[in-house]
C-alpha cells in the first residue's frame, strides 16, 4: 500500500544511519586493532635490536678480556716446560690467582700439561692430581683439530662444585705440542648482566654448532643443545651473520621472535635475544581493552 511505502521510504535514512551508527565503530575499531597490531610488534622488533646490540657490545668487550688472560698465560708460560711449571707451582699459582680475582668474568686459568694433566690453576693449589684428556678443550688442540681459540661447552668442574666454559689455546715448545691454556668462564657472569636488560625477553650466548654456553631466563630442565632443524641453526648453515626468526622455541615450543649476531672476534659464537609472540599480543590485547573502554 502507499501509506506502508511511504513509511518505508521515510523510515530508510534512519535505518541506514541506525547499521552506519553500529558498522562504522566496528570497522573503524578493526582498522585501528591492525594498526596497533603491527605497531605492537614493530616496537617489540626495535626492542630487540636495542638489546641485541646492548649484549652484543657487551660480548666483545667482555671476550676482549679473554683474549688477554690467554695472552697473559702464553706469555708466563713462553718457554717453560712441565717440569719448570711444576717445581715452581706455588709461584704460577699466585699469579694466575692475581689476575682470576681481579675479573669477575673468570672463573679460573689453568696450564694443562701434554699429558692431560693440569699444571697449575689460580685458584687451586697445591694441584690435585687429575686427567683432562678426555676433555674437547685438550683433545682439539692435541689432534689438532683446530688451528686458533676453542671454545667448549658448559661443563662441570672436576677440581671444584662450579659449572664453567672454556676458552683454550695451544701451547708448543720447539714446535711441539706442550699441553693448552685455558681460560675458564663463569656463565652466571652473562646471565646475571642479561637480568638487567629491559623486560620481556630472553638472551643467550650460544656456539654455531647450537652449543647454548648462557640462557636467561634460564629454563630448569632446558637442553643445551638446539636441535639440528633450529630457526637458528638452519639459518647459520645459509651463511648468516646476523638475522630474525620468528619460531617456536627450542626450549618450551612457545613461538618467538628472535635476533642473533655473530661475534667478530669468535666467529662460531653468537648473541641471541628472543620475546614471546604472546607476550606481545597480550600487551595489544591490554591496549585496545583500555581503548574500547576509555575510549
Amino acid at each position: 500500500p502507499p501509506m506502508r511505502q511511504l513509511i518505508r521510504n521515510a523510515t530508510r535514512p534512519l535505518r541506514v544511519l541506525l547499521v552506519g551508527s553500529i558498522v562504522l565503530p566496528i570497522a573503524l575499531y578493526a582498522v585501528a586493532a591492525a594498526i596497533s597490531h603491527h605497531q605492537h610488534f614493530d616496537d617489540a622488533r626495535d626492542r630487540l635490536r636495542r638489546n641485541l646490540a646492548i649484549v652484543h657490545e657487551h660480548a666483545q668487550k667482555v671476550f676482549e678480556t679473554f683474549e688477554f688472560a690467554s695472552r697473559y698465560l702464553d706469555d708466563i708460560t713462553e718457554d717453560a716446560t712441565d717440569q719448570k711449571i711444576r717445581a715452581n707451582e706455588g709461584m704460577y699459582s699466585e699469579r694466575l690467582r692475581a689476575m682470576t680475582v681481579s675479573m669477575p668474568q673468570l672463573r679460573d686459568l689453568w696450564i694443562v700439561g701434554a699429558d692431560g694433566q693440569p699444571l697449575v690453576s689460580g685458584t687451586v693449589y697445591p694441584m690435585p692430581r687429575l686427567d683432562v684428556s678426555d676433555r674437547n678443550y685438550f683433545n682439539v688442540h692435541h689432534d689438532n683439530l683446530t688451528n686458533g681459540p676453542f671454545v667448549s661447552q658448559v661443563l662441570e668442574a672436576r677440581a671444584a662444585n662450579t659449572r664453567f666454559f672454556a676458552i683454550s689455546r695451544k701451547r708448543e715448545l720447539n714446535g711441539r705440542f706442550a699441553g693448552v691454556t685455558i681460560v675458564s668462564i663463569a656463565p652466571e657472569y652473562f646471565s646475571e648482566f642479561y637480568s638487567q636488560l629491559p623486560p620481556p625477553g630472553t638472551s643467550a650466548l650460544l656456539r654455531a654448532d647450537g652449543a647454548v654456553l648462557v640462557r636467561y631466563p634460564d629454563t630448569p630442565g632446558a637442553a643445551n643443545q638446539l636441535p639440528a632443524n633450529s630457526p637458528f641453526l638452519t639459518a647459520i648453515r645459509n651463511g648468516s651473520t646476523t638475522g630474525l626468526v620468528t619460531a617456536p622455541s627450542a626450549t618450551d615450543g612457545r613461538a618467538r621472535i628472535f635476533m642473533y649476531q655473530r661475534l667478530e672476534k669468535l666467529p662460531n659464537l653468537y648473541v641471541a635475544v628472543g620475546v614471546e609472540s604472546e607476550v606481545i599480543t597480550r600487551a595489544w590485547i591490554l591496549a585496545m581493552a583500555r581503548h574500547l573502554i576509555f575510549g
